[in-house]
């Protein structure tokens, strides 16, 4: 698992149309959107997701479709 400031540096790297893997993804999905303290990825399936990089539980993620929050343990920045 990767320590907090690992996971907030790897995903500090993300732009609009960047691809990344997380919590043992095996494709990489699509950076649609960036704010300063988040960003949004849509899934190959139809999923979107948004990641928050500050707040108390950073860093997390929020499951658009069903507004559920989930903790991030593992993210990547391929390209």
């Amino acid at each position: 698992m990767q320590s907090t400031s690992d996971l907030l540096e790897e995903m500090k790297k993300v732009q609009r149309g960047s691809e990344v893997l997380w919590n043992g993804r095996k494709h990489t999905q699509t950076v649609t959107s960036v704010s300063e303290n988040s960003f949004e990825v849509e899934g190959n399936r139809g999923g979107r997701y948004r990641f928050f990089l500050t707040g108390t539980e950073a860093p997390y993620l929020t499951n658009l479709n069903s507004g559920r929050d989930y903790d991030v343990e593992e993210f990547f920045h391929i390209r």
